[in-house]
């Protein structure tokens, strides 16, 4: 009889203690091209998802996407940028092919006060300084920032302005001197880095942008648990501009450790290489994980050192900044 009780205690502890495999999450894949009127293929167009730019070029395949409706867009230097809706099905090759027609063009004048002011257009800052006219941009609806060192940008950061086909459109900005640092209410500091795709990545670029740098290491655990919940936001808030930017100190890691963090965890959101661990430094990073939300004025917003981040919170601060900036 004992020898039964024992048994039986056995068999519910290991029924107690079964493992359950997780199933993968329903990705699919997205084939990508660009064709002008004639046919002939277009290379080299940026892709766009769901608002954000990815890090292939026409033609090309974007793989490990979440099942479901999604908003692809393609942008060829010298024509005009289209989008389409394309539905990925679990693990099948969705198709978005585009036949671009030739851009018209405007003038674009960018004012700062004070001058002498990067300007910013879309995610990328020109070699152009305030006060400048554009004599050759493309007709359109664009996204203007101006970026100076050791200035906020004072809202709205970003202005959103149609440019008619030969015609003036105008932009008016004003910046703010600051002091640079880490601590919530300096000017963030900048950086330039390399991400796990080989592309480089200025924190610059996103200037009138909600940016999350969070820093992080392939053993740091709590870094690891974090992740989902900073991918589950990223994919929300993507559609408003909100970049989210992982920053890896690479003190125990190389370009592959980086890489498996994003294939394990499938991840979208941009990673990349702070090799000597200068930027990391500079934002006083000694514990990890820790978050940075810079605002779009390029304040430095909301600091947490450690794990434990939320949704419920990241989405928050998210939330309050995108109710805060005008427009």
């Amino acid at each position: 009889m004992k020898n039964l009780i024992i048994t039986a205690v056995l068999l519910l502890i290991a029924a107690g203690c079964q493992i359950k495999q997780s199933s993968r999450p329903l990705t699919g894949s997205i084939a990508v091209a660009a064709y002008d009127s004639s046919g002939v293929e277009l290379n080299g167009g940026r892709i766009y998802l769901d608002g954000v730019e990815r890090p292939e070029t026409t033609p090309d395949t974007l793989r490990d996407i979440d099942v479901g409706l999604h908003r692809v867009g393609v942008k060829v230097q010298g024509f005009d940028a289209l989008e389409q809706d394309v539905d990925v099905s679990d693990a099948e090759l969705s198709e978005a092919v585009f036949y671009l027609t030739p851009a018209q063009y405007g003038y674009l004048l960018v004012n700062s006060d004070p001058p002498g002011a990067g300007i910013v257009i879309g995610v990328r800052l020109s070699d152009k300084i305030t006060p400048y006219l554009f004599t050759n941009i493309e007709a359109g609806l664009h996204t203007v920032s101006v970026f100076r060192d050791s200035f906020l940008t004072l809202p709205p950061a970003l202005d959103s302005v149609f440019v008619p086909p030969e015609d003036t459109a105008f932009v008016d900005l004003t910046l703010q001197r600051g002091s640079v640092g880490s601590n919530v209410g300096n000017v963030s500091i900048d950086f330039t880095l390399p991400d796990d795709f080989g592309n480089v990545i200025n924190l610059h670029d996103y200037r009138g942008y909600i940016v999350h740098l969070t820093f992080f290491f392939k053993d740091c655990q709590p870094c690891m648990d974090e992740f989902p919940t900073i991918e589950a936001a990223y994919r929300d808030y993507s559609q408003y501009g909100v970049q989210i930017i992982g920053i890896d100190p690479m003190y125990f890691d190389d370009q592959d450790d980086v890489r498996d963090v994003r294939e394990n965890l499938n991840l979208s959101f941009k990673l990349v290489m702070d090799e000597g661990a200068e930027t990391t430094r500079a934002y006083n990073v000694i514990y990890f994980p820790t978050n940075i939300v810079v605002a779009p004025s390029g304040e430095v917003f909301y600091l947490k050192v450690g794990g434990g981040l939320t949704y419920e919170e990241l989405t928050a601060v998210f939330d309050r900044l995108l109710n805060s900036e005008p427009g």
